[in-house]
C-alpha cells in the first residue's frame, strides 16, 4: 500500500464488492483480516421495519471480528465515509488488524456506531451481503457459519426496494444532507408501536 492510500477495515456490507461499486468507491487491494478483542454486533439503528439494524463492532476481550481490509485512495475513503454518514451515524476510529495471510498487524480505519439500539435483528437481505463478502474473501468457515446462523427478519419486497432507497441515502450523504428528520420520525413511530428504545449518542 502506498503512502497516499488509506487502509479500511470492513466488517459489514462493505465487505461486498457490489456495495462499494454502488457507492462509486474503487479499491486497489482487498484481503481478509481479523480484529481482536472485538465482536460483531447488529445494533446500529437502520430503517424501522425493513432494515432495523446494521453491523457494528463492540470491544469484547477475547472475541474476534473477521472482515476485509480494503486499500483505497484518500478521495475514495472520503467518499465512502460520506456515504456511510460518518460524523452522524458512525465515527472513524483506528484499529489494529491482523491479515489472515500471516503478515504483521496493520493500522486501519473502521467505522463505529455513534448510536445503538438493542434487541433487534438485521434483515435477511443485509446479512446475505455480509455472507457474499465473507465467502468472496475467504473468511474462516466458522465465521461464515455464525453469519448463516444469525437470526434475521425478512420483509416482502425489501430486496427489490432497498437498493434504490440506499442509493438515495448515498446521494444525500454525499451532498452533505442527512435524512435525519425522516429517520427520527420513523423511529419515533416505531418506538410508540413496539416499545423499542434507541440509545442517545455514545
Amino acid at each position: 500500500m502506498s503512502g497516499a492510500e488509506v487502509l479500511y477495515f470492513a466488517f459489514g456490507a462493505n465487505m461486498c464488492a457490489s456495495v462499494l461499486e454502488r457507492r462509486s468507491v474503487q479499491v486497489t487491494d482487498s484481503y481478509a483480516g481479523t480484529l481482536e478483542d472485538h465482536r460483531l454486533v447488529f445494533d446500529l439503528p437502520g430503517i424501522p421495519w425493513i432494515e432495523p439494524v446494521f453491523a457494528n463492532i463492540a470491544p469484547t476481550p477475547g472475541a474476534t471480528v473477521h472482515g476485509v481490509l480494503h486499500a483505497m485512495t484518500r478521495p475514495d475513503f472520503d467518499r465512502l465515509s460520506r456515504s456511510e454518514g460518518a460524523g452522524r451515524h458512525y465515527r472513524c476510529i483506528e484499529v489494529s488488524v491482523k491479515p489472515l495471510n500471516g503478515d504483521e498487524p496493520q493500522i486501519a480505519m473502521a467505522f463505529e456506531a455513534m448510536r445503538r439500539v438493542q434487541g433487534l435483528n438485521p434483515s435477511r437481505r443485509y446479512v446475505d451481503l455480509l455472507l457474499e463478502g465473507a465467502r468472496t474473501h475467504g473468511l474462516p468457515q466458522s465465521y461464515i457459519a455464525a453469519l448463516e446462523a444469525q437470526p434475521c427478519v425478512d420483509f416482502p419486497g425489501a430486496r427489490r426496494l432497498m437498493p434504490k432507497v440506499l442509493k438515495g441515502f448515498d446521494v444525500l450523504f454525499q451532498a452533505g444532507m442527512a435524512p435525519e428528520r425522516l429517520l427520527d420520525g420513523l423511529w419515533g413511530l416505531y418506538r410508540k408501536m413496539t416499545g423499542t428504545t434507541r440509545d442517545h449518542d455514545q
